[in-house]
């Protein structure tokens, strides 16, 4: 029996860390574009679960301690294994089926982390579990050899109390799933203490390009490691000066280093085993960023697993390799992603009271900021030299705004609070450069509207008009979550093309639309089989992909998408959502383009056979963004699953060539502006 029992499973913890604070809160600059979860769960697949136990027991032993599990394939892991290697930069530690795991380069199942006392009964309860919730494999065998890592919570939690219990580590697996992972102290890191600071789990993420294709690495740590004496963060020693609280050195300067940190590395490029192994190695260099020497008393061990390739047990296995050239930005990414997510672990972490009256106290972020600026390390607000925009751009010379206006305008958001991702660095092929695609979200998650743009290059009203209209954008963000894509084809802004590959519009060339997302929608008659096999672009595809991804954290109610077409007089409405014509918001605006002196076509068809009421067109199979948007179901890697099915998705048309630029833009601002407020 406990006096105070606190255990935490992930249902909690996940919504306690909406409101934990991260490195980047505090300003901190790192290097490198992140996923939208800046997590180990921006690999599409991989879920996260904690079991954190805190709790006093009647004879006065302090309870501090938990279960994390991470899953590869999510629930697919039970069947499906996953290419992997590990490395040890210090062996003083356990990580339970590293020795198949290197015979065999695969990793069936669960990376479980726990504290060093806790390996076996974690090991044994998650084959237990396995084995009641898959089916036996291939070759017939219902088995199970999980990797069980650990690291030492000694100094807070009654270690030899042996408080982990089996439904602890069942609990975690049950509850993994994707999206923001909780940090600090929860689940295995509950207890844990780095650079004698209170510390725990961290998590980071980084997308790279390799060969035109965005790639996205993650790293998750369980932090227990280091002297202050070393600490040093974004290159800053700042270890050197923050002296209060020294867990070990302050009684005994002498101290050596003790503890040990985990770290799990996860990526969706096709890479092999072998080159697993190179990225398990470089997640030492982060490491050594952070002030560790790997000393002699510490456990510093790593695996890496990738899921852009099979990997099953029989028959003739086909995949892919990313050639060895290719590899430096998965490299640089683990690298980055290790340093930030031991940071995080730092900075979510709370103080926090354990055995005999032991403590360790978390960073404190005033200091931590102040020595930061110091330095000079400290982010200021994001600039266009910032998101790599190259010298002497001439945007197409029709009235439109310069595009460092455009993206100026759009990061003004960032002094509000809100969430800066770079989407993918777009060169197409014969390009001379290569610009960002930006999305900008509200902190906060939930129900969320999003506005989109740009998905033509010949339609530059809307980029305008959100530029224009960003002072009401972010009033609308302060009372719901907002997702903007204001330029989904900056290419096309700045040399007026429609197509990535064209410089005007052609009825034989089809596919090279930023805008398409045939590959995730499915076909009509086959509603089993996605529509195209692949993304027509890099652009579509890193666009789509990060539509779905940011869906589970900002679910749509509403889209709304400004364009306009050179080919039509009169424009229209599509209302490509649940309510079609009937839609409210569809009606309002109608009327708000026809007050801004656009004319519509009010019956009739469109130039595509579509049927208008009232200006209205109800919801066509287009294969366009708008159409994922509203799609109850989605074809993902070749698996039927829920789509975003925002109730509400409108796409405005004006025409462009007999209405003035300016009076576009002001009617797509009076669009944006009637937003209504939730």
């Amino acid at each position: 029996m406990t006096k105070r029992l606190l255990t935490f499973a992930l249902s909690l913890t996940i919504s306690l860390s909406a409101h934990a604070q991260r490195a980047r809160d505090l300003g901190i600059e790192f290097e490198g574009v992140t996923g939208p979860f800046n997590a180990i769960t921006d690999v599409a697949g991989v879920t996260v679960g904690h079991t954190t136990l805190i709790s006093d027991t009647d004879d006065g032993h302090a309870i501090r301690t938990g279960v994390t599990a991470i899953l590869p394939r999510g629930r697919d892991s039970l069947m499906q294994p996953v290419m992997a290697a590990s490395f040890a930069l210090n062996g003083n530690g356990e990580m339970t089926g590293t020795a198949w795991v290197e015979e065999s380069g695969l990793l069936e199942g669960p990376v479980m982390l726990t504290n060093t006392h806790s390996v076996g009964i974690v090991r044994d309860a998650t084959i237990a579990w396995r084995i009641r919730a898959a089916e036996p494999d291939a070759s017939g065998y219902t088995w199970s050899l999980p990797l069980v890592a650990e690291t030492w919570d000694g100094h807070l939690n009654h270690i030899n109390g042996f408080h982990v219990q089996a439904k602890d580590a069942e609990a975690a697996l049950e509850s993994a799933a994707g999206g923001a992972v909780a940090e600090g102290n929860v689940g295995g890191g509950t207890g844990m203490v780095c650079h004698e600071y209170k510390c725990g789990i961290g998590t980071s993420s980084r997308v790279v390009s390799a060969l035109g294709k965005p790639y996205a690495v993650g790293v998750l740590v369980q932090a227990n490691y280091g002297r202050r004496d070393g600490l040093s963060i974004i290159g800053a020693p700042v270890g050197r000066h923050m002296r209060e609280h020294r867990v070990y050195t302050e009684d005994d300067p002498q101290a050596n280093e003790t503890g040990s940190i985990i770290i799990v590395v996860a990526t969706d490029a096709p890479v092999l085993p072998h080159q697993l192994k190179r990225l398990a190695k470089r997640a030492s260099l982060g490491l050594a960023r952070m002030g560790s020497i790997a000393g002699n008393g510490s456990g510093d061990i790593f695996v890496a697993f990738g899921t852009g390739n099979p990997a099953g047990q029989t028959g003739l296995q086909q995949v892919q390799m990313l050639g060895n050239e290719h590899m430096d930005p998965l490299f640089g990414a683990v690298v980055q992603a290790t340093e930030e997510a031991i940071v995080n672990a730092m900075i979510a972490a709370r103080d926090m009271t354990g055995e005999e009256g032991r403590y360790a106290r978390a960073i404190p972020h005033e200091e931590l900021r102040h020595w930061l600026k110091h330095y000079q390390r400290l982010a200021t607000t994001v600039n266009t030299a910032e998101l790599d925009l190259p010298d002497g751009i001439v945007t197409h010379a029709d009235g439109r705004k310069p595009i460092e206006e455009l993206f100026g305008a759009y990061t003004s958001l960032l002094e509000k609070g809100w969430q800066l991702d770079i989407i993918l660095q777009s060169q197409p092929q014969g390009r001379a450069y290569a610009l960002p695609i930006i999305a900008l979200r509200t902190p906060h998650g939930g129900e969320a509207c999003w506005i989109l743009s740009g998905i033509h290059g010949e339609e530059p009203a809307g980029p305008n008009a959100i530029a224009e209209s960003i002072d009401a954008i972010a009033a609308l963000g302060e009372t719901r979550a907002v997702v903007l894509l204001p330029l989904n084809n900056p290419q096309g802004y700045v040399n007026n093309w429609r197509y990535l590959n064209r410089q005007k519009y052609s009825e034989t060339v089809a596919g090279q639309s930023v805008g398409d997302s045939e590959h995730l929608l499915t076909d009509p008659e086959n509603p089993d089989r996605a529509r195209a096999d692949a993304a027509s672009s890099p652009e579509a595809d890193a666009i789509t992909r990060y539509i779905l991804r940011m869906s589970a954290q900002y679910p749509p109610a509403s889209s709304i998408d400004l364009h306009e077409d050179n080919l039509i007089s009169e424009g229209y409405v599509y209302s490509q959502g649940k309510l079609g014509v009937d839609d409210p918001l569809a009606l309002a605006a109608v009327a708000t383009l026809k007050d801004n002196g656009i004319p519509l076509r009010m019956s009739g068809e469109t130039r595509f056979g579509e049927a208008i009421d009232g200006g209205i067109i109800s919801p066509v199979i287009d294969g366009s963004i708008d159409e994922l948007m509203s799609a109850d179901w989605i074809i993902v890697d070749g698996q039927r699953q829920a789509g975003p099915s925002a109730r509400t998705v409108l796409v405005f048309e004006t025409p462009a060539d007999r209405v003035s630029l300016q009076r576009r833009i002001d009617a797509h601002a009076a669009l944006l502006k009637s937003i209504p407020e939730e």
